[in-house]
């Protein structure tokens, strides 16, 4: 209890000055309280290599929905993310105590408040959707000295699932390949991400003739898997982790799905090879739907999403919100170098992307590596068809798409008569 009275308290000191909160009234949050929350596992801490805590996260149930009480990082920690990730187990919570939502208090102006908020996925509320609770909550803030009228409620709608892609370059090393894996799922969770998905044969990277790659090594492949798990469970996100694996002796590209606990959810395999892999890999033959808390979703891996709508198809008409299409496409000799998504000079692969989900009501999330020229990029695509979001030609990073699962309905996939 003391280092967490001492983490508020830093962190309650960046607002001195600021004319926001009367000090004479202001006050700590209630000991009791705190114990009581504490032994009902709903307050969480960030610790660094020593095991201290350096942050926390308070959370309550009001009125039947999840509130955050409180959130506080030493300012000597702050801007690493932890905020990002202490959010992020807040709400991996409230999800799995049922929850529609998690609401909290906040200020308006101060840059490590609402503003953060809004990038984490919460949205502003309007006073005629306060409830009592909220009203109650306010009332309570004006008598503990907080200038109320520069307050706003906030709520994220749990529903609401957000997506990263992570549009990387091609590693130079298989052990690369697994480093640039964890590193990137560190960075999801610390941006609220409730999964993260990565191009085709990420680890230990695809298989073109012009990448010479090590023998196919299980051991190693189950290092790379460990270690994902890992970071997944570390940042309460779930992954989706282009790969190759060893099976019944043959190499096979595939997808490792894991848990937000690190647990490992399945494999679905590349069951549609193109002809040019043909040599090296060998098909699956059996597809999967897997569960990410609210989120139901596919894999279709490159060519099977591009040339085979039937993959698509199959996880939209079994619950699917999203089907996720991992793929590696690269730059040909005199090949169209597109600055827009679905140009009308380019291939046909990005309209498929548009088509693919369109057929189906559902989401498509299509990932590929970050490379110059690269003919395809990453994207989501809503349930209409139209893009919600593309990653820039090239350029490496994540791809945050928020997603409103409701807006899947599969309708036009489960009207299709076979």
């Amino acid at each position: 209890m003391p280092r967490l009275r001492a983490i508020e308290d830093a962190a309650g000191a960046l607002f001195s000055g600021l004319g926001l909160i009367d000090a004479s009234r202001a006050g700590s949050f209630p000991t009791d309280e705190l114990a009581r929350l504490v032994g009902r596992g709903q307050v969480w801490v960030a610790c660094p290599a020593d095991d201290v805590p350096v942050g926390m996260a308070i959370a309550s149930v009001r009125e039947g929905a999840a509130y955050v009480e409180e959130m506080d990082v030493l300012p000597a920690h702050g801007r690493r993310g932890l905020g990002g990730r202490l959010l992020g187990q807040v709400c991996a919570w409230a999800q799995e105590q049922g929850h529609a939502a998690v609401t909290l208090s906040t200020f308006r102006g101060v840059p490590w408040n609402a503003p953060f908020y809004r990038k984490h996925g919460f949205r502003d509320l309007e006073p005629a959707e306060w409830t009592p609770a909220l009203q109650s909550i306010r009332a309570r803030e004006a008598r503990h000295g907080l200038r109320v009228e520069e307050r706003v409620f906030m709520r994220r709608e749990l529903g609401r699932v957000r997506l990263a892609l992570a549009n990387l370059a091609f590693p130079a090393t298989a052990d690369g390949s697994v480093t640039a894996a964890v590193d990137a799922i560190a960075e999801a969770g610390a941006r609220s991400a409730d999964i993260v998905c990565f191009p085709e044969c990420f680890v230990p990277g695809y298989r073109a003739p012009d990448r010479p790659l090590p023998a196919p090594d299980p051991a190693f492949l189950e290092h790379a898997w460990s270690a994902v798990a890992a970071a997944a469970a570390r940042s309460r996100v779930a992954v989706v982790l282009g790969t190759e694996r060893v099976a019944d002796g043959d190499l096979r590209i595939t997808a490792l799905v894991v848990n937000r606990d690190g647990t490992r959810a399945g494999f679905q395999d590349k069951v549609q090879l193109d002809p040019s892999e043909d040599a090296t890999y060998r098909p699956g033959w059996e597809r999967n739907v897997f569960r990410a808390g609210p989120l139901r979703f596919g894999v279709a891996i490159c060519h099977e999403g591009w040339r085979y709508p039937e993959t698509v198809r199959w996880a939209a008409r079994r619950g699917a919100h999203v089907v996720f299409h991992p793929h590696f496409h690269e730059a040909g000799p005199g090949g169209y170098r597109p600055s827009t998504f679905a140009d009308p000079a380019n291939t046909f692969h990005e309209k498929a992307a548009l088509c693919r989900a369109a057929e189906n009501t559902c989401f498509f999330a299509t990932v590929n590596f970050a490379s110059a020229g690269s003919p395809t990029t990453s994207a989501v695509v809503r349930p209409d068809g139209t893009l919600l979001a593309y990653q820039p030609y090239g350029q490496p990073g994540l791809l945050l798409a928020d997603i409103d699962v409701a807006e899947a309905t599969g309708l036009l996939a489960a009207r299709c008569r076979s």
